[in-house]
């Protein structure tokens, strides 16, 4: 497995542009594991990127963290979880500048020529036999793809190959499978994220929840697209819910548990539709989805002991 810290240089000015590069890339969430592995969580901490770089930030959007002073682009470094906020302003708001930044990503420019190729295709297919008046929508996005910087289009492609790929393979395999395939499970049921009760309960039934996985074992490629796209789906409403029961800190480390193990499901997802076997795929994933539980159930078991404490 590759360590992206190995390769951070040495020198301030290059790894600012290191960084830079992991920004616009598509491992930042790996990167950001590394970092939360490696260093203790400061004292203090900013709560938002707005914070940390103040009346930087228009500057760093415009024209880089080189514009921002060498002790930010540390903090940063100490906070990873800022950098998925800096990482969604730079795709969103961000300059031509960082067109020109060279991403760490291998084959990116080959995946995003494989997306381009397969968005054209699927937004054309969506749109034959359609009356023109139900044309927009597709069209329009396309078109939106198309404008965007390089890797706003990536992500931009991706999230709708995986719209696409998810009702696919749900007309199919419920076509296969007699509807035996069901979306209102795990983290999709609202009975899984409850409103009230003590942290560590909130927590124990995320990881009930999220052992619905195991319930079903689809032996078939596009069921098993469908069950996993359904698990990443929980993933997103964890990632955007409030988690009332939870403390700050608790809740910023569910969110980001969530955003690697949405990364790890997107790279399965990915390699079932590469070819490879649907048995691989399925251990693989059972592995990510096991190593979250414990982590849940673990965090869960550390809160309960502070409170004891």
């Amino acid at each position: 497995m590759k360590t992206h810290l190995l390769e951070m240089p040495d020198n301030p000015a290059e790894a600012t542009r290191w960084l830079e590069g992991h920004l616009v890339g598509l491992d930042l969430s790996e990167l950001v594991a590394e970092l939360l592995a490696v260093h203790p969580a400061p004292q203090e901490t900013a709560t938002s990127v707005q914070e940390l770089l103040g009346d930087r930030l228009d500057d760093v959007l415009d024209r880089g963290l080189a514009d921002a002073a060498p002790e930010v682009v540390s903090e940063l470094l100490r906070q990873p979880l800022l950098l998925f906020e800096l990482q969604e302003l730079v795709l969103t708001k961000g300059g031509d500048y960082w067109n020109r930044v060279r991403t760490h990503s291998k084959d990116i420019e080959t995946r995003l020529e494989t997306g381009r190729q397969r968005l054209t295709a699927l937004v054309t297919t969506q749109s034959q036999g359609k009356p023109e008046g139900n044309q927009a929508s597709p069209k329009a996005l396309l078109i939106i793809w198309y404008r965007r910087p390089w890797f706003v289009s990536l992500a931009t492609a991706a999230t709708m190959l995986l719209a696409f790929s998810v009702y696919e393979a749900f007309r199919a395999s419920t076509t296969e499978t007699a509807g035996s395939v069901s979306s209102t499970w795990g983290w999709n049921k609202p009975t899984s994220r409850p409103l009230d009760g003590p942290a560590p309960a909130y927590l124990n039934r995320l990881a009930e929840a999220a052992e619905e996985w195991f319930s079903k074992r689809p032996e078939k490629p596009l069921a098993l697209a469908t069950r996993i796209a359904e698990f990443r789906q929980g993933c997103s409403k964890l990632i955007l819910s409030t988690h009332e029961p939870l403390s700050d800190e608790d809740r910023r480390w569910l969110i980001v548990r969530c955003r690697l193990c949405a990364a790890k499901l997107d790279k399965h997802l990915a390699a079932l539709e590469a070819g490879r076997g649907p048995l691989q795929v399925r251990d693989e994933a059972d592995q990510t989805i096991r190593d979250l539980i414990k982590a849940i159930r673990a965090r869960a078991e550390e809160v309960t002991s502070c409170t004891i404490g």
